[in-house]
């Protein structure tokens, strides 16, 4: 044994020397670990969830989003089989922590897709598609119900350690055999405002609306038992558009070029079934901003709907931003006289005699993330799920192509009108408390008080309280509209209607000539007032006088009394002035309507005043003294002729 104890170790140093060969041969083609432990990233994206009576099948891209390869990467398919049947354990599950893992692991070929194997690695920024699925029984699922699955990317920053669960994708599935439900949808006709009076708007947007958005509301309305509101308003736009229109941007005004548009929508709107259809206020006014803000929204809205009465036999669908109320604010809505509100409330109930419906605040809410809660497919199996859990219709208020796309109910959906839906009893303050909200800001009130205030002043101007209110009513009620897209664009149009109108105001004007000379203490010269308005105007001169630095002069010009200017007409008026002191002057004559609101026209005269004060005296004197003399000769001849007979 002693003899062989070289050989044995001789063998032993043979071999060590040939592994450490083979090692150093092997090098280059063993990848190393990351550096400093970093750990793998990756993310999930679902393309396609398809859920039939017989299984689940999820479809979608995992991503690399880390800095190192991952390697034995793999997407498993996982269900948690306990059943979500209420409304609350739906909320509950959406909210939950998506990093905890919950449920199981599905051990199946079909539910498992492998993206990388053996020594190759999942390269940074790399995306791989997957595909898992399983049937109802493999998944362990045999009832109706709610469901959260996904898939979790599983994977190693090294060929030697054990894989872990490095990302992971949620969604919600809806395991439907004998589940029946309803819903409502509510289409929503309605634009931001662009009409300023009779054929006059102060862009082409609504012409951009009728060829997009509102092309595809107006089909979506046509569907059977699809329920729709339209905002008298708009269909006045349209109207008005479809006869031919202007556009005026404050300074010039160009000729509209799609009426062709208008005309079309117009028969599109001919076709919907008028017993699904309901009005809103006039402009859709933002309720929760004159609530909260105190500012009178719906005197406008009415006085405007009173005048243009053409689908005030539809009844008055309400639908506050948000669906925000609370028991002050269905009071404050009492007085429009609605037939329905739309609310996001607990439950359908009656308050005084008006319906308030449960309504989705948001009609298509998200998914339970971690992956984009918000693509059109998540918000497609989270609408899918809120129907299978909700005891009571679903009713969806849509008013975006987006929010049309996803209607995709499932077969044991039935879509019902909106006056099918049954109330559960009366309002009680429990039913909800949601403090109401406007789209407005108060930037809003102070550009809608300037508006109100040249209102006031042109109706001084014409002293025709009704005639204003038949030019004004329609955009002084779109400025509190709450379909504008920001308070920043109802500014904007607040302001378009206070230019507007003092461009109106703008065409009764004053002319007088240039230089005026006066030769007397008192004297009068001329000035014409010009109306360039259908309506007739009451107003007066008024002058400022300007007295140069370099000149003595000192002159009084007297306001006019009010005068009265037939529509298109010119008048010519004298003013008086008085000379106090000759010298040369300036004076600013100026429009003022009776109650003293000062126009824009002006013109500035130059005036030469060449009578003194003294020479007035002098000239008064000069025919007191004349007329002593005349008299006294007069006598005298008289006594001479007596005297001679």
């Amino acid at each position: 044994m002693n003899r062989s104890t070289p050989s044995v170790r001789k063998l032993t140093q043979v071999c060590l020397a040939l592994v450490s060969v083979l090692a150093l041969i092997a090098a280059p083609f063993t990848p190393s670990p990351p550096a400093h432990g970093v750990e793998p990233e990756a993310s999930v994206v679902f393309s396609d969830i398809t859920v039939t009576s017989t299984g689940l099948t999820l479809t979608g891209t995992t991503t690399n989003t880390g800095t190192e390869p991952i390697y034995r990467a793999q997407v498993v398919l996982w269900i948690d089989t306990d059943p979500i049947t209420t409304k609350d354990q739906l909320d509950g599950a959406v909210s939950s922590n998506a990093e905890l893992d919950t449920g199981n692991r599905i051990l199946l070929n079909s539910a498992e897709t492998i993206i990388t194997g053996g020594q190759a690695g999942f390269a940074p920024g790399e995306s791989a598609p997957f595909t898992v699925s399983a049937s109802w029984k493999e998944l362990g699922i045999n009832r109706d119900g709610v469901y959260l699955g996904g898939v979790h990317v599983r994977g190693s920053s090294s060929t030697t350690s054990s894989p872990v669960t490095i990302a992971r994708g949620r969604t919600l599935i809806t395991h439907a055999t004998e589940l029946q439900a309803t819903t409502a949808t509510v289409v929503m006709l309605t634009c931001p405002p662009s009409l300023l009076t009779d054929s006059v708007f102060t862009n082409d947007s609504l012409a951009d609306e009728l060829d997009t958005r509102l092309a595809t509301l107006i089909d979506l309305a046509k569907e059977p038992t699809m329920t729709w509101a339209v905002d008298p308003r708009l269909y006045h736009e349209v109207r008005i558009m479809a006869g031919g229109y202007t556009i005026w941007d404050g300074l010039t005004t160009t000729p509209g070029t799609h009426s062709d548009l208008a005309r079309a929508w117009l028969a599109e709107f001919d076709q919907l079934d008028r017993s699904l259809g309901y009005r809103l206020p006039w402009s859709d006014p933002d309720l929760g901003f004159g609530y909260t803000s105190g500012t009178d929204v719906i005197t406008p809205a009415v006085l405007a709907g009173e005048a243009n009465p053409e689908l005030n036999d539809l009844p008055l669908l309400i639908r506050p931003h948000g669906g925000r109320v609370d028991e002050g604010f269905l009071d404050y809505m009492m007085e429009l006289e609605p037939d329905i509100i739309l609310a996001s409330t607990s439950r359908s109930a009656t308050f005084h005699d008006t319906i308030v419906i449960n309504t989705m605040a948001d009609p298509f809410p998200g998914g339970p993330g971690p992956d984009n809660p918000d693509t059109n497919l998540q918000k497609i199996q989270r609408a899918t799920a809120e129907s299978a859990v909700s005891k009571v219709p679903q009713i969806r208020v849509i008013e975006t192509t987006e929010q049309a796309a996803l209607l995709s109910p499932p077969s044991w959906v039935k879509t019902v009108p909106l006056w099918s839906i049954q109330t559960q009893g009366p309002w009680s303050p429990s039913a909800w408390d949601s403090p109401p909200m406007g789209v407005l800001t108060k930037d809003v009130i102070t550009a809608l008080k300037t508006a109100h205030a040249t209102v006031k002043e042109y109706a001084d101007l014409i002293g025709d309280d009704e005639a204003t209110q038949v030019l004004t009513t329609v955009p002084m009620a779109s400025i509190a509209s709450q379909s504008w897209t920001s308070p920043e664009e109802a500014h904007a149009y607040a302001e378009a209607v206070d230019t507007w109108l003092k461009e109106i105001m703008g065409r009764v004007t004053i002319w007088a000539p240039a230089h005026v000379s006066l030769t007397s203490r008192t004297s009068q010269f001329p000035v014409t007032i010009t109306n360039g308005l259908t309506v007739p105007v009451s107003v007066r001169v008024k002058a400022h006088v300007v007295t140069a630095a370099d000149s003595p002069a000192l002159l009084s010009v007297l306001t006019s009394d009010v005068v009265h200017v037939g529509p298109g007409d010119r008048l010519s008026i004298n003013l008086s002035s008085r000379i106090l002191r000759e010298g040369e002057t300036d004076a600013v004559l100026i429009l003022e309507t009776p109650a003293g609101t000062v126009l824009e026209s002006e013109t500035t005269i130059h005036i030469s005043a060449r009578a003194s004060a003294w020479m007035g005296w002098m000239v008064t004197g000069s025919a007191f003294f004349l007329f002593m003399l005349g008299t006294f000769l007069r006598v005298r001849t008289a006594k001479r002729k007596r005297e001679s007979s």
